[in-house]
Parts: C-alpha cells; structure tokens; sequence
C-alpha cells in the first residue's frame, strides 16, 4: 500500500507539473475525428461499461425478466449516457471559451495545482 500511495503522489506532481508545461492548441489533423471513431472510443469508455456492469450486476432479476425489459434498460442506460456525454460536451465548450483568456488560463491552473496538490498530500499523509 506505500508504493501505491507514493505513486499516486508522483503522479499527481507530474499532474502539476503538466499543467504549466507549454502544450500545443491545435486539436489535431483536420478530419481526423470521425462519428464512427466516436462511437468505437465510446465503446471502449470504462465509465460507461463499469455503470453497465454495475446496474446489471445489482438488478440482473429485475432487469433479466424478460426481453422488453433487457431492452428498456438498454435504451435507458443509452439516453442517460447520451445526456452525460453531451452535459460533458456543453460544459467542455463554455470552459474552453472561458479558458481562451491566458491570465484566466493561469489562474484556472494555478487552482487545479493548488488541488492537486492538497490532494497528493492527503495520500501520503494517511
């Protein structure tokens, strides 16, 4: 359990330190982001396949009763990943705008070093 937390402080500092390197503001080659590299990256998301795992993993009776209900949820699990997707999407835009301002943009990481700072510190104080 040491060398976890003292990993998890060492790459918290490299967190912090990355956050005041000079980073390149392009967003890559031009049309090199598809629908379909979207849809494959979703896929592969762990967030969206642990909250898969556990909703079924906690409910399989109810959930496995019959084929409308596997379906139901399906569909459910789809609309509130969709909705999560897209607040994420919405929330990345306005602080994208927000961040375009350089004295903003080193406050804002400046507050998240701060964070993360506290945060490396609590792991290996316990």
């Amino acid at each position: 359990m040491t060398i976890v937390k003292w990993i998890g402080f060492a790459y918290m500092l490299w967190l912090i330190i990355g956050l005041f390197l000079p980073h390149h503001n392009g967003t890559g080659v031009p049309g090199s982001y598809t629908l379909v590299s979207g849809l494959l990256l979703q896929l592969m998301n762990p967030k969206v396949i642990l909250y898969g795992i556990t909703i079924f993993g906690m409910f399989p009776t109810i959930l496995a009763a019959s084929s409308l209900h596997i379906l139901l949820s399906a569909i459910i699990l789809a609309l509130i990943g969709f909705v999560s997707c897209s607040t994420w999407c919405i929330a990345g835009a306005t602080l994208a705008r927000f961040l375009s301002n350089k004295k903003i943009l080193f406050g804002f990481n400046v507050f998240l070093a701060l964070l993360l700072g506290y945060c490396a510190y609590a792991i290996v104080r316990h």
